[in-house]
This record gives structure tokens, sequence and C-alpha cells, in this order.
């Protein structure tokens, strides 16, 4: 089981287009994985050789969140149809570094690109869309193929970060170094541990093309601001810096149902 410890590796860069299209299959799975995990408080999920994975950020909009869990429960029937899997999903705790914002993220495995894209052209999934759409301001939805398999356990009370970064072309040796030097201070002073890297997102809607994705585990915020603060980090961001063209760095923690009452 991989909980953390898993080494970063160098970018690899893809771009595919993929723009314009507002038939999202992942929508259906952010909130309805967490349902599954209201005894244990934690998930545990697979992630398989030569499936799609997928990352969707969304805005839900304050006052339909009641509209979009209608949308789930109709929905998800269909998406599981065409294979999809949900693994896990996020709330938003702090846009940290960026304004990047969603209120939801989630991860969701497909078969492969041509079972997202017969959910999308479904046409009971389409007559469900409108619904959908009018309950968020906003979507980013990206896949990927290129995740270590093996299980991974997300827990309540942890604080799991996502950071998107923008590789500057030829600068990942100097990138690599960076995350060599920092990432042992962040695992033993700072209660951080490194779960997954994720390469190559390959946006279906948006702009979410990063060429690398770091996903890491915090014990708290605060252990957080503190590596940040930390001067023998600090003198190196310059490095990390200097070898991306963008950075976005956001927390997130475990969604997860309300604990019935006994």
């Amino acid at each position: 089981m991989k909980s953390a410890h898993q080494s970063t590796v160098a970018p690899h860069h893809s771009f595919l287009s993929g723009l314009g299209r507002k038939l999202l299959a992942i929508l259906t799975l952010v909130t309805a994985v967490s349902a599954c995990a209201e005894e244990a408080r934690s998930v545990t999920i697979e992630i398989r050789q030569g499936k799609v994975y997928e990352i969707a950020a969304l805005w839900v909009r304050p006052d339909m969140r009641v509209q979009l869990q209608g949308y789930f429960k109709q929905a998800m029937p269909l998406a599981l149809k065409h294979g999809a899997r949900p693994l896990v999903g996020f709330s938003l705790a702090r846009a940290s570094i960026g304004d990047f914002d969603p209120s939801q993220l989630g991860l969701a495995e497909w078969p492969s690109e041509e079972a997202f894209e017969a959910f999308l052209n479904d046409p009971d999934a389409q007559a469900l869309f409108p619904l959908r759409d009018g309950a968020v301001s906003r979507m980013e939805v990206s896949h990927t193929s290129a995740i270590p398999p093996g299980e991974y356990t997300f827990s309540e009370g942890k604080i799991y970060e996502f950071a998107f970064l923008w590789v500057k072309e030829g600068m990942g040796e100097q990138l690599q170094k960076y995350f060599d030097f920092v990432k042992p201070l962040a695992h033993t002073k700072h209660g951080c541990s490194t779960v997954c890297g994720m390469q190559g997102l390959r946006p279906k809607f948006g702009h979410l093309d990063a060429h690398m994705v770091g996903l890491t585990q915090w014990d708290s915020l605060q252990q957080f601001d503190g590596f940040i603060k930390d001067p023998v980090a600090a003198a190196h961001f310059h490095e990390r810096d200097e070898a991306l063209n963008k950075l976005q760095v956001s927390h997130f923690i475990l969604a997860l149902p309300p604990k019935s009452k006994k």
C-alpha cells in the first residue's frame, strides 16, 4: 500500500486540445464517491496500469448544491454503465499559491478514452447535463494515464495538496534537483509525505494542461505554512521558480459525509 513516499519524476510534455467539450462525465463522480467512506472515515483507492484517470475541478454555485446532488443521483448509474469508477473526492481548504480555488475536486477512472466519449454521447446522460451545468459556474477537467500503479489511502483530518506545475522546456533536471533537496526537509521536519506524481494532463474541458501534478499529504495547513517560512527551504524556492512557467498550489480535505448518529 502506498500512502506516501512516491518519488516525483521528470516532466513529460503533453498537450491535447479537447477544448469546448461541455458534456463532462466526471461531474457525476466527484461527490458520490464519499458516501462509501462513512464508516471508515478514510478512502483507499487503487490505481491500475493502462487506465485513464481524470481530475475534475468544480466551482459549485452555493445555492445550487441540492440541484447538483440531484444530477449525481440520476447520472451515476449511467456513468457506471460505461465503466466509470469513482475514486476519491475533496473539498477546498485553501488556495495557497495562485488562484486555483474549486469548491470540489475529484479523481475517477475510465477504462479508456472511448468509454468516456461513450458516456458523453449517451442520450440519457445528455438529457441530464443542463441540470449539472446550471449548478456550476466553472469546470476544469483533464485526463492522464501517468500515475504510478498501487493503492493509496486518504484520511479524514489530513490536508491534501495538489501542486500543478507548468515546466519550462529543458528545466526538468533543475526542478528535480530542487525536489531532491526540499523533500527530505518537508518530510522530516514539517509533517509532509508524498502521495504520488502525475504527468502530462490532457484537458478535456478548460485549460488545465499542467506538465506535472504533485499530490502531497500534510498533517495541517500550519505545517505547510511552516515549510514555506523555513529559511532553509525558502533559500531554494528561486530554483523552483526559475524552472517553471506557472505554479498553482491548492489544499483540500477529504470529502466525507456527516457521521451517522448512533
